[in-house]
């Protein structure tokens, strides 16, 4: 289930996809075709991945709301950078949304309109029910906030070195 925009098409990595990236991060971009300059994974995502993997298998049937949805350019299947929400929606229907972009494809909209994308497909798919987005960006990470307002982001408060946000679903339409 890939989501496609007009420059992008967001993949969600399976939990095979997941493995493989671990194993050998070069081999599993060149069986998908996939372009990158990133040959390893560094070693805080290598982490995020592991924890990411533990939950995928632990609970199959939500996958998507564990995953990295790999964000690729359409015309190069150059990769630009992932995309994901950290769980499943809770009881309130919240759930938080984490993203980060390779520095050589910033600045060009291209987060902007994954987030877009990623959002109105949380909001719409019928899977589990999500109300409200969080995401948290570091206090200097202008770039980042400013890609949260773009999109609808409010914020709400700080915690340690950390911005918090939100979007409703109701308040922007998606």
């Amino acid at each position: 289930m890939d989501l496609i925009t007009e420059r992008l098409k967001l993949i969600p990595l399976r939990i095979e996809d997941i493995e493989s990236s671990l194993n050998n991060l070069s081999n599993f971009y060149n069986e998908k075709h996939l372009k990158s300059k990133e040959k390893v994974l560094s070693d805080a995502l290598y982490q995020v991945y592991r924890i990411k993997l533990k939950n995928m298998i632990a609970d199959p049937e939500n996958y998507l709301f564990y995953t990295y949805w790999l964000i690729i350019k359409k015309d190069n299947n150059m990769i630009v950078g992932r995309i994901g929400f950290k769980n499943i929606a809770d009881d309130k229907g919240e759930t938080e949304l984490g993203y980060g972009i390779n520095p050589n494809f910033r600045s060009k909209g291209y987060m902007t309109e994954a987030l877009k994308k990623m959002i109105n497909w949380g909001f719409r798919q019928q899977l589990r029910p999500i109300k409200t987005i969080i995401a948290k960006t570091d206090k200097e990470n202008i770039s980042s906030q400013k890609v949260l307002q773009k999109v609808g982001f409010e914020y709400k408060c700080i915690s340690g070195d950390l911005l918090c946000w939100k979007l409703n679903n109701k308040a922007n339409n998606y």
